[in-house]
């Protein structure tokens, strides 16, 4: 890839915990995203890893060891995001169900999207890139956050 002109890779690692990557239906292990990374190593081209915190079974130490992870991990680039359940994803389907609160259909139907610019942009406010709620009953959307801004910090620190 290299050798054709590609300069930069992303890997949607999400967690570095296996059983989260099960739990979202990930066809990855955290070992291949080793070897991925081992083989990289010294190939003219950037390594970025897209990490989430936040999912519903996790606990701070499960954040913590993610945000290791991606510090530790060989990637020259990372990205955090807070885990959010968009309506019909699995997560979401997990979480509420496929007739949960918002279904992909009665969300592209809702009189409210199509209502006027202010009702839309309220409307598709709650599915933005950071929530306003945690999923998980374990760690508090402002500590979620503070882990969020914490783990940019301590990776592009040293470099």
């Amino acid at each position: 890839m290299a050798e054709s002109g590609c300069y930069s890779i992303g890997v949607g690692v999400e967690s570095a915990s296996n059983e989260t990557l099960r739990k979202i239906g990930k066809r990855l292990r955290i070992e291949e995203v080793d070897e991925f990374l081992k083989n990289a190593k010294g190939l003219p081209m950037r390594k970025k890893g897209f990490f989430m915190i936040g999912f519903p079974w996790e606990t701070e130490e499960d954040v913590l060891h993610t945000i290791n992870y991606a510090v530790d991990s060989g990637f020259d680039d990372v990205t955090f995001n807070i885990a959010m359940a968009y309506p019909s994803t699995p997560l979401y389907n997990q979480l509420y169900g496929v007739d949960g609160p918002v279904t992909l259909l009665r969300f592209a139907r809702s009189p409210k999207v199509y209502g006027g610019e202010d009702d839309a942009e309220r409307y598709l406010s709650k599915y933005g890139t950071t929530p306003s709620q945690s999923l998980t009953k374990n760690i508090p959307i402002e500590r979620l956050i503070e882990m969020k801004e914490l783990a940019f910090m301590e990776f592009y620190d040293g470099k």
